[in-house]
């Protein structure tokens, strides 16, 4: 009955653990999914779509509705009518009112707004290749803390075993002190030795703490624990993708489109704009009474025209806008350069490791294999009499060191062959 009843206990606790345990490829499905950065890169194609769509609005005819009440007084008797623009000079003193539904459609600007809308269209894309490349750098941030928690992770668990050992080593030399074969100098480099361990574990708390916000807020997710994350699977096969494949020089690539025909629009706006235009009038005026001249107003006409409008002046603001968007042009060409060369540095780091990846996991298989037999060893000295417990006990601390530095080495393997992979198929974040 109690060896049922234990073997139900461990199924429960196994089953409980599993539960529990995270592992990376979760974390950034639900990342990927919640994150609010991802949201806001979503929003911006959107803001683009809507910039679009102002784009093709100047294409289309305006259509407006005036309204003019007026009090004039004559100007000159010696002149009937005198047109300053497309206003008249008062040729009499009288009450006016007058109601114009005008329609203005720009026959002719030079491209303009063409090259307005062909940018627009470029920037939906440049927006969609950001949101990609976004969520690659996303994915990438959040690998980095994820390794951080496990080499954390991995130095809690081995100090913890630490600072029992030193304890029991301490108790030892305190004895041993006592009887004269131990100095109080021994005792007190145990406990510096306790001390250091010690605060080790506190500082490794505190950063594993960072990390694990760090994670929480990237993802939106609500993690607390440590040690619910599983270790990198290191089982990844990947070719990398030239750096004009990637999402950032594609973002890049289609920023510099996108400036370049803004440009083109922005050079447009110095020739002038043809347009045609048409006005439809009700209008009555009186001499004496302004009510009088609202009620007579159901007189009509209609005016057609084609107007020439040409900015000779404005103060400098239309060369301002092209210099501007000609710097940015240039910048995002260095940004592009800039770009290119920091992929390349880290694909060259990624295929050193590469190149060195089967030797460099057989190595760590056979240190493995060698710490635990070293470990064996020391516990198997003591037993036959053949080491005393102290040297032992420093022995199995020894032994720790190599297990931690072990463990610390595969989790960087596995941190490189997860970013390899990430950066080699990251198109299909966003197919």
């Amino acid at each position: 009955m109690l060896k049922s009843l234990k073997f139900i206990i461990v199924i429960v606790f196994l089953f409980m653990d599993r539960s529990l345990a995270i592992t990376f490829d979760e974390i950034l499905k639900h990342a990927l999914k919640n994150s609010p950065d991802i949201k806001i890169s979503s929003l911006d194609i959107n803001l683009a779509s809507n910039d679009l769509d102002y784009a093709y609005s100047y294409f289309y005819p305006t259509l407006s509705l005036a309204l003019n009440s007026e009090y004039s007084k004559r100007f000159d008797d010696g002149y009937n009518s005198v047109y300053v623009g497309e206003s008249s000079l008062a040729g009499s003193t009288t009450f006016q009112n007058s109601a114009s539904l005008i329609l203005r459609y720009d026959i002719l600007k030079f491209g303009a707004d063409y090259y307005r809308k062909e940018s627009a269209k470029q920037k939906i894309e440049t927006m969609s290749f950001k949101k990609c490349d976004d969520e690659l750098n996303l994915a990438l941030e959040i690998l980095e803390n994820y390794k951080k928690v496990l080499i954390l992770k991995n130095s809690l668990n081995i100090n913890s075993q630490k600072i029992d050992i030193y304890e029991t080593i301490l108790d030892y030399t305190k004895r041993l002190n006592k009887i004269g074969e131990k100095s109080k100098l021994d005792v007190a480099d145990i406990n510096i030795n306790l001390s250091q361990i010690k605060d080790e574990i506190l500082s490794a708390k505190t950063q594993t703490a960072y990390a694990l916000n760090m994670i929480s807020m990237l993802s939106n997710l609500d993690i607390n624990d440590a040690f619910d994350f599983n270790d990198f699977n290191i089982q990844k096969n990947y070719e990398f993708l030239d750096f004009k494949d990637t999402f950032m020089a594609m973002q890049i690539v289609s920023k510099i489109k996108e400036d370049e025909l803004n440009i083109k629009s922005l050079e447009s706006s110095f020739y002038p704009t043809i347009s045609f235009y048409a006005k439809y009038d009700f209008y009555g005026d009186d001499k004496d009474r302004y009510w009088k001249s609202v009620q007579d107003s159901k007189k009509y006409g209609y005016r057609v025209g084609i107007s020439f409008t040409w900015d000779i002046f404005d103060g400098g603001r239309k060369n301002a806008q092209l210099n501007r968007a000609r710097l940015e042009n240039e910048q995002n060409k260095l940004k592009l350069k800039a770009a290119n060369l920091k992929y390349d540095k880290e694909i060259m780091d990624m295929r050193n490791f590469k190149n060195n990846e089967e030797e460099t996991l057989k190595n760590l298989e056979l240190l493995s294999k060698e710490s635990k037999r070293l470990k064996d060893m020391s516990l198997s000295l003591n037993k036959n009499g053949q080491s005393d417990k102290i040297t032992v006990l420093n022995q199995t601390i020894n032994a720790l060191n190599k297990e931690q530095s072990l463990k610390e080495n595969i989790i960087n393997a596995g941190y490189n062959l997860t970013k390899a992979d990430l950066i080699a198929k990251q198109k299909r974040w966003c197919e």
